[in-house]
């Protein structure tokens, strides 16, 4: 199974880096392009891959987890 988190501020490299340690496949997508974010999922680790909300939304048998930051929201997992 993989995985996808739509959001990736603290609360997405979070959530990346407890899959990664779990050697998780996990695509994680923001509202900035895949490029942007490609480095920071590298780092996390190689199961963590950079990509576009469409892509993270439409892959295959996965579980997908959004975090959002709002001032006046809780963050939803």
């Amino acid at each position: 199974m993989s995985y996808a988190i739509v959001g990736f501020g603290k609360i997405g490299q979070a959530l990346a880096h407890a899959f990664a340690r779990k050697n998780i496949d996990v695509t994680v997508a923001s509202r900035r392009p895949p490029e942007a974010l490609a480095p920071q999922a590298r780092a996390i680790g190689p199961t963590v891959v950079a990509n576009t909300h469409a892509a993270a939304l439409g892959v295959s048998s996965s579980s997908r987890i959004c975090s959002r930051r709002s001032s006046n929201r809780s963050s939803t997992v």
